[in-house]
């Protein structure tokens, strides 16, 4: 269902709002002639997150992920950490070693390794100054993405390998309704129970592709990752309600399982399967920009 057919029907009466809290209720799309579907009351929409991308979620965790918490468990951002924690050490390393070889009266040859490793420090630190603006704006584009965009359900569907199975919808509003089942192979996942079953609410950001008429693919990160907070996680499953939960476990029990993080089962709006794709080819099939 498109989001524009939606739009008429909402305004001429025909049709019924999605609840705020489902994941039924479709990505919105801005466009010009539709400003005044965009500019509804805000109590209308109390969960909907800011415009990602030219679209905004209509239920969102609205939570900041805590910052020591995030790097942690967020892959790119921890990664970004890791490689700031190298350079740092590197810089300090080369700066110690040129202050132990820095002897005066002691002879050319040391003052000039001196030199010389003074010199891989500076330059190594000037890198890690980079390295450290991108993190920082890669840690504030990731924590804007957790906090505005869609909450999504999950389930445990095995405790050794920890892994869980996460449903969000694909439509884009150009084409069918379309959800979509992922899995995604986690280290550690704390807070909740590690058995088959447990429900844990995701936050979902969509990934665009070229000449299709659905999102390529999601990628799901735990809303522990982010929080620890009873209360901030409780709110998350407050927003996400009972029914599209209830939606995966059918799904789950029907045996529809992503074999590892690499496929997508592709399902029609009555949650009946249309394919398993690989979500690398189809992104490299329909990348975000036009080569």
């Amino acid at each position: 269902m498109s989001i524009r057919r939606n739009r008429e029907d909402y305004e001429s009466g025909d049709g019924e709002r999605p609840e705020p809290g489902s994941i039924t209720a479709p990505l919105d799309e801005i466009h010009d002639e539709d400003a005044d579907f965009d500019e509804a009351p805000i109590e209308d929409q109390p969960y909907r997150g800011e415009m990602l991308g030219g679209a905004a979620a209509p239920v969102c965790p609205g939570i900041e992920p805590e910052l020591l918490r995030y790097a942690c468990f967020q892959p790119g951002v921890r990664l970004f950490v890791i490689f700031n924690l190298i350079l740092v050490s590197l810089t300090i390393g080369a700066f110690a070693a040129g202050r132990a070889l820095h002897n005066p009266g002691g002879g050319w040859w040391p003052g000039l390794l001196a030199a010389g490793f003074y010199t891989i420090g500076t330059l190594v630190g000037l890198v890690e100054l980079l390295v450290l603006l991108v993190t920082v704006m890669g840690y504030q584009a990731a924590a804007r993405y957790f906090k505005n965009a869609l909450l999504t359900p999950g389930v445990v569907v095995s405790s050794n390998p920890l892994a869980i199975v996460v449903l969000a919808p694909l439509g884009n509003g150009t084409g069918p309704e379309y959800h979509g089942l992922q899995r995604l192979d986690l280290r550690m996942l704390p807070y909740h129970d590690h058995a088959p079953g447990t429900r844990v609410p995701c936050v979902s950001a969509f990934v665009p592709g070229i000449g299709l008429d659905r999102w390529v693919c999601y990628q799901p990160e735990p809303i522990v990752w982010g929080t620890g907070n009873r209360a901030k996680i409780d709110q998350c499953f407050d927003r996400l309600g009972t029914e599209d939960f209830d939606r995966l476990d059918a799904c789950v029990s029907k045996g529809l399982l992503p074999r590892d993080d690499d496929e997508l089962i592709l399902l029609d709006g009555l949650d009946r399967q249309l394919a398993s794709l690989s979500i690398r080819e189809q992104k490299e099939k329909y990348p975000i920009e036009a080569k």
